[in-house]
């Protein structure tokens, strides 16, 4: 299963063996049974639905989620993974997300991600999985016996900036109530991103350069350059710049928690979830459901909780029993701790599972999950970075990045007046003190 060529040359014309160029499609690889391949650009195209089997006949593709599939399971040139050990479900999410047609920025259109390399000589087996997903944004995990990938792209690719929360998080469902946030600085961060790629034409490195022009003018010039893998295209080159700028741009910040094991045990690395913070939004808006029924659900503690007007467009998002979140139009609030749904859930949210509420004029903060660990008491241990659904048509279609307000704190309070007392003596005064007999100048308030 491996290609050669045989080429015979006259000694008398060359001295020695020339250099020799070949246009090659790459190798045959196993695709779904209900995939097409379009042979002007490497995509696949679907119909149907996937049903975990592949065709017979391998053909070529530039597809990198089946690229690294094969790489992953192929006994001769791979890994020799067993196919029991992948799970090819989140590899055709993940295919079905690269094979859209976007704009290439030169007025036509090309799959999203495609990979197109030559692996010549032997590496290290992990350097290269992580070279491969790199092209399409994803990331290798191991779950549940069985290799899977997660994508940083949108949860619907029909409707890219809507999110559901895959679980919802308040001060109420995490050990002491403390979620701890880290973030980076704007003056630190990259603006102008140079993104190489093999130009196909010329056989040579080539470079795109994309800018914020504003964060230059406010921070100076922070220059970030990207050697990518396997990119033969200038606009998906250009996309990576575009992503890699919008995402620091987007996610500037992270949390860091710690949770039982009813919410430990369900998350999964990429889910995106929802987090009410009392610290950070001032309010109350989550906590744990006492009791529920598909059309009512009674909070736990409605002194402390800040429930939103019925007039400004309130929800509320609980968890179900299939460890599945459910958001719901509140219409109405009944005896002071029972909220009433417009629509009846699927099934009657968990007691004792945790609920959040939103409403027009404050909204909840989303959250895309980095990383899970199991901590020996039985804890889990969450890393999460702040996610804007938007980011994604930004990218690709230039829209503006939607803002939403997570807090009650809006305004900027004026700094306290500074007034001296009537016997005279000043609000703030400096003096000298004595400290370790060496004098010290102190401020007094």
């Amino acid at each position: 299963n491996i290609a050669y060529s045989s080429l015979r040359f006259s000694s008398e014309l060359f001295s020695s063996a020339p250099n020799r160029i070949f246009r090659i499609r790459g190798k045959l690889i196993k695709i779904p049974h209900n995939a097409t391949v379009d042979y002007s650009n490497g995509r696949l195209t679907y119909s149907g639905t996937f049903n975990g089997s592949f065709k017979t006949d391998k053909e070529w593709t530039s597809d990198p989620a089946w690229v690294l599939y094969d790489l992953l399971t192929d006994s001769v040139s791979g890994c020799s993974i067993p196919e029991s050990d992948l799970d090819p479900f989140t590899f055709f999410g993940v295919s079905k997300y690269c094979n859209e047609l976007v704009d290439d920025g030169n007025n036509g259109r090309e799959p999203r991600f495609s990979i197109n390399t030559n692996i010549q000589s032997r590496r290290d087996a992990m350097a290269v999985v992580k070279d491969i997903c790199s092209v399409m944004r994803a990331t290798p995990f191991y779950e549940e016996g069985v290799i899977k990938i997660a994508q940083d792209a949108p949860q619907d690719i029909t409707n890219p900036s809507q999110v559901t929360f895959n679980y919802v998080f308040s001060n109420a469902n995490v050990v002491n109530g403390d979620f701890l946030y880290s973030g980076s600085s704007a003056k630190t961060r990259f603006n102008v991103i140079n993104v190489s790629y093999l130009d196909l034409e010329t056989q040579e490195i080539d470079y795109v350069t994309v800018k914020d022009s504003d964060a230059q003018s406010k921070f100076g010039t922070q220059t970030k350059n990207i050697n990518t893998f396997g990119i033969t295209s200038r606009g998906q080159a250009a996309r990576v710049g575009k992503w890699f700028l919008t995402t620091q741009q987007t996610q500037t910040e992270t949390v860091a928690f710690q949770t039982n094991i009813a919410a430990g045990s369900i998350i999964r690395i990429g889910d995106i979830i929802g987090i009410s913070d009392r610290v950070k939004s001032a309010t109350r808006r989550g906590g744990l459901v006492k009791t529920a029924s598909v059309s009512q659900v009674t909070l736990d503690d409605t002194t402390q909780t800040n429930l939103p007007t019925i007039g400004d467009s309130p929800s509320i998002s609980c968890m179900l029993s299939d460890g599945t979140v459910e958001t719901k139009t509140i219409s109405s609030y009944s005896s002071g701790n029972k909220v009433n749904v417009s629509s009846n859930f699927s099934s009657s949210p968990v007691e004792n599972s945790p609920y959040i509420l939103e409403s027009g004029s404050l909204s909840v903060q989303s959250f895309r999950v980095l990383n899970i660990k199991e901590n020996p008491d039985k804890t889990f241990s969450i890393v999460a970075v702040i996610h804007n659904a938007g980011k994604y048509q930004a990218v690709e279609d230039g829209q503006a990045l939607p803002q939403k307000n997570i807090s009650l704190i809006t305004s900027i309070l004026p700094s306290p007046d500074v007034i001296d007392a009537s016997s005279g003596a000043k609000a703030i005064e400096e003096k000298i003190i004595l400290n370790n007999n060496r004098p010290v100048p102190k401020l007094f308030i």
